[in-house]
Formats: structure tokens, C-alpha cells, sequence
């Protein structure tokens, strides 16, 4: 295990050097500041990244302490010792919070990054002490401009991540390749049939309702979901109409399969993050997510919902899986 973190230069790959309380590649001489053991390594500064700054200074957010725990057992993975492992856009630090204090995760480097200075803060604090002689270190970085040499990771775990991501595809071009052989990347993301047929189905209630309009508290986020859900899904593929969004991708298992074979990867699969009986009640979760209180809409939704539930059988949960875990072996 390193005594301190190790970043490599993503134009040059020379491990940075710290001098005078920054990190200096030795190469090119780019300077990067350390400000309270976090390396602000962040090259891009993308807009969004403001988003997320002004919603972890909002409100405190509770740790998901069992984030940890789910993506091992997904990824099929029960101990690792003396490994590196790195939580990509950490957020407020619920995943590097339980591998850090995993009891079968020991005397191992975990690297966190995420491009929200304020989130990487929170993480820091939310994590504390690790355990099993476990450290953890802090970083802000861009996805598009990883500071991690090749094949230097056995584990990569994020969890909603890549819908924030651009170019995902690049991304996953990044993650191939710090990876070690036979590491595993595993990251749980928002599916397009899970969302897309909850937004389908609301759209029907409200026109068979003939419901002009959804604005009023009593409708919450059910207009922003149907407009949001119908442009990212008209626009799959135009990148520079989702750039702007903050959310910009649902994902789809049959081209995230071409697309992981394509980057080399020996395997990828798919597991649904909930269990079956999730979808049983999935469109009234869907309605108090998204705050949509008007009655006789939620009826008819529900009851839209109910029908198509009936129709596919135990087949539902594959056939509208809201969030899944992508397993990706190297």
C-alpha cells in the first residue's frame, strides 16, 4: 500500500510529485492544488458540477451505509486484501464509507473522486476513521480526464453515476483501462424501460383524463418528468442536446453489451438492483418520488400500471427494470 495517494498525470502518465503543498507532474510542470489532503485534480470544470455543489450545501442527505455491501455481492465479490479500489463519483461518500469500514475489505487504498468539490468535502467527513487498516483518498476529478495510471485497480464502483456522464463511452474507455486484469467494474444506473413506461403510462392517465394541464402542487414533478423523459429518449444519441441536463442517460443492456465488448472487456451482465416484488408497487413509488398528489391521475396511473402488470406476468422486473447493476469484467 502506498503512504500516500498516487496520481498520474493524465497527458504524460508520470506520477505527480508533491512540492511546496501542490502536486506537480514532473513532465509538463502543470501544477495542482492540495487543499486538506483533497487533490483538486479537476481540469475541466464543467457547469453542472454547480448543480451538485448547490444541492449538498441545500440539505444534508443520510448515508446509504449499505451501498457497499450490495455492489460486492452483485459484483460477486466476498473479501479483498492489500487491493485498490476506486469509488468514481463518490458523491457524499455512502460507498466509500462501507468499503473503507467493510469487514471483509482489508489493508486496502480506496481512491475517491467525484468533480463536486462540496460532495468530496462531505464524503471526507461522512467517511471519518476507516478500519481493517483501509485508507482512503479524496480527489476531484472530471470523467472525461482520469489521473490513474494503467491497470491499477482491482475494483471500480460507482453508483449513479454514468447518467451524469456525457460521454459514458469514453468513460468506460478510462475505466478498461485502469483496470487490472480479471478486475471488475461495477456501477448501478437508471434503465430506459423502467422510466420509460411509468412516463408512457402517466401521459396516457393524463389524456384520458383530459388534463390540459399538469402544473399546480398537486401534479409535483409530473410534467418536468414526462418533458425530461421523452427529450433524453429522443435524444439518445445527440450529445450535445443532453450536455446541458444534468441527468442525460437512461441505459439500454443490449447496447451497453456491444458497447463493452467493443472496449475489450471479457464479460458484462446485468442484475436488477430491486427484487421482483418491487414492481409490484413501482408506479405508486413512482408517484410519491416525484411528488404527484392528484388523485384521480395517481388512480388512473395506478390502474394503467396494473394492467400492464397483468399482461407480463413474473416477466415484468426484466421487462422494466428501473435500476440495474452493470457488471463489467476485464
Amino acid at each position: 500500500m502506498a503512504d500516500s495517494p498516487v496520481y498520474v498525470c493524465p497527458f504524460h502518465r508520470s506520477t505527480l510529485k508533491i512540492k511546496g503543498g501542490s502536486a506537480r507532474c514532473p513532465r509538463c510542470d502543470a501544477s495542482y492544488a492540495i487543499e486538506n489532503e483533497i487533490w483538486i485534480l479537476d481540469t475541466v470544470h464543467r457547469a453542472d458540477r454547480l448543480a451538485f455543489d448547490e444541492q449538498v450545501e441545500a440539505s444534508p442527505i443520510p448515508l446509504d451505509k449499505s451501498k457497499a455491501e450490495r455492489h460486492m455481492q452483485a459484483a460477486g465479490i466476498g473479501r479483498l486484501h492489500r487491493a485498490r479500489i476506486l469509488d468514481a463519483g463518490c458523491g457524499l461518500g455512502d460507498m466509500a464509507y462501507g468499503l473503507a469500514c467493510h469487514p471483509h475489505i482489508k489493508s486496502s487504498d480506496i481512491y475517491a473522486f467525484d468533480h463536486s468539490i462540496a460532495s468530496v468535502r462531505q464524503a471526507m467527513s461522512n467517511v471519518g476513521q476507516p478500519a481493517n487498516g483501509n485508507r482512503v483518498y479524496f480527489s476531484t476529478q472530471d470523467a472525461s480526464s482520469l489521473f490513474f495510471g494503467d491497470s491499477s485497480f482491482d475494483l471500480v464502483a460507482g453508483s449513479a453515476v454514468l447518467h451524469h456522464i456525457t460521454d459514458y463511452r469514453l468513460f468506460l474507455r478510462q475505466i478498461f483501462r485502469i483496470l487490472k486484469r480479471d478486475g471488475v467494474a461495477i456501477f448501478s444506473e437508471p434503465f430506459f424501460e423502467g422510466y420509460f413506461w411509468p412516463c408512457f403510462l402517466l401521459h396516457l392517465a393524463a389524456q384520458e383524463l383530459h388534463l390540459e394541464s399538469l402544473a399546480g402542487p398537486e401534479f409535483g414533478m409530473a410534467d418536468f418528468m414526462l418533458k425530461d423523459t421523452a427529450y433524453r429518449v429522443q435524444n439518445a444519441d445527440d450529445v450535445a442536446a443532453l450536455d446541458p441536463l444534468t441527468d442525460k442517460h437512461y441505459f439500454r443492456a443490449e447496447i451497453l453489451s456491444s458497447l463493452a465488448a467493443e472496449l475489450g472487456f471479457r464479460g458484462v451482465r446485468f442484475q436488477n438492483v430491486e427484487p421482483a416484488r418491487f414492481y409490484d408497487c413501482w408506479m405508486p413509488h413512482f408517484l410519491d418520488v416525484y411528488q404527484i398528489q392528484h388523485e384521480p391521475l395517481r388512480r388512473k396511473a395506478m390502474q394503467l400500471y396494473d394492467e400492464l402488470r397483468s399482461y407480463a406476468g413474473p416477466a415484468l422486473p426484466a421487462i422494466a427494470p428501473h435500476f440495474r447493476y452493470i457488471v463489467l469484467q476485464k
